[in-house]
Formats: C-alpha cells, sequence, structure tokens
C-alpha cells in the first residue's frame, strides 16, 4: 500500500501492487500542472523540457511517447508520437505480412518470420 498523500496522483485500478508505489512516486515527482492534457501554446525553455511535460502526461495516462522526427537547423523543432504510432506497426521496409512458405515448408518470400514486436 502507498504511503502517499490522498490528493496526489494514484495508479488505476488493475495496476500491479508490485509496481504501485513505483508508478505513483514517479508521476507525482512531476509538476501537477503537467499531469494535465496538453494545450496549444504552451512554452517550453528546451525540447528536454518539453519531452519530460509529454512523458509526465503520458505516464499519467497510461501510454509512452517517442520521438519520430527532429531537426536543428535552421529550426529547431522535434515531433512526438505515441509508442504506438497510431492502429497499426509501421512496416518501412513494405514486407508482406505473413511468412511465405512453398508447399515443403521454406520461406520464400521476404519476410522470414511472422513475431513482430509491438510495445
Amino acid at each position: 500500500m502507498s504511503s502517499l498523500q490522498s490528493s496526489g496522483w494514484r495508479a488505476p485500478v488493475g495496476c500491479p501492487d508490485h509496481i504501485r508505489f513505483i508508478v505513483e512516486k514517479a508521476v507525482n515527482s512531476y509538476p501537477p500542472e503537467w499531469l494535465e492534457e496538453p494545450i496549444s501554446g504552451e512554452v517550453f525553455s528546451s525540447i528536454e523540457e518539453c519531452q519530460n511535460r509529454l512523458i509526465a502526461y503520458s505516464l499519467s495516462q497510461g501510454f509512452d511517447i517517442v520521438v519520430t522526427h527532429s531537426t536543428r537547423t535552421p529550426n529547431i523543432s522535434t515531433t512526438f508520437s505515441c509508442v504506438h504510432h497510431g492502429k497499426e506497426t509501421k512496416n518501412w521496409r513494405q514486407l508482406p505480412r505473413t511468412v511465405e512458405k512453398d508447399e515443403e515448408g521454406n520461406i520464400v518470400g521476404e519476410r522470414k518470420r511472422n513475431l513482430t514486436v509491438v510495445r
């Protein structure tokens, strides 16, 4: 059971007991306003501060973010996306959805295995 004050952020029902305290401590270490939904027009002193703000919000909501695009010149800009990148896994190499095999079970297509890792 957590010793956090009741006014702090609480892990949702279903969060495993062995990580509940760790998650609550991590989320409550951020400024409380960072746990609210991001709004257009927020100003940050650095990309890292913006990323930390988005990490705080996403952690409190049960998802994670990744950097999908970043430039340093001519203007510094970064694009963040959900770690799942939408509803489907990215297929950068344009591989078929499943492994293609001949009658003898030999792999004949470009995809060598069906196992794909999606966080």
